[in-house]
């Protein structure tokens, strides 16, 4: 008996890729997709959507911007994280939502309520977060969505995608 939602969740799925296009866009199915892992890392290397952010100062109104830095750090691998691994996860959590930002980016049409959308508004409150566990936290930041191609060094030039207004870490 407990088998009959397991089998009515995935003919449902099933019949909503049939019946639509390969992309779930459905919300009611856009929810249920969490059940599933992402396997695109299969098909080949590619551009990684990567989130990066700047401390601005302003000195005379003129914006003093410092180095991009990468918002998700890289973990130092343990034997322990074969067992329990908070850390790491945590971060491929993060990961997956900077993705689905950048998947957003790329799919909608209604770019003029960006910072309306929800993954624009949980990717800068992840920023916000991040900046703010700093020793020294910025009183203005930037942040910008890089494309990068993971095979090749980030040229900031090319590789930005997005790029915020200059922001308040502070909500005033």
């Amino acid at each position: 008996m407990g088998s009959v939602p397991f089998w009515l969740y995935f003919g449902f799925l099933l019949l909503g890729l049939l019946v639509g296009s390969r992309s779930i866009s459905h919300p009611w199915l856009f929810l249920l997709r969490s059940f599933f892992p992402n396997w695109q890392f299969y098909h080949g290397l590619g551009h990684t959507p990567r989130i990066y952010w700047r401390a601005v100062s302003s000195l005379n109104d003129d914006l003093s911007p410092s180095d991009w830095q990468p918002l998700l750090s890289h973990h130092q691998r343990r034997l322990l994280h074969l067992v329990h691994n908070p850390e790491i996860n945590l971060t491929h959590a993060q990961q997956s939502l900077i993705d689905q930002f950048a998947t957003d980016l790329a799919d909608r049409t209604d770019t003029e309520r960006l910072p309306s959308w929800v993954s624009y508004r949980m990717v800068e409150r992840l920023v916000r977060e991040t900046i703010a566990k700093q020793p020294s936290a910025a009183y203005q930041f930037q942040f910008c969505l890089c494309l990068p191609h993971i095979t090749k060094p980030i040229d900031f030039t090319k590789d930005i995608a997005l790029q915020s207004p200059v922001l308040r870490l502070s909500h005033d």
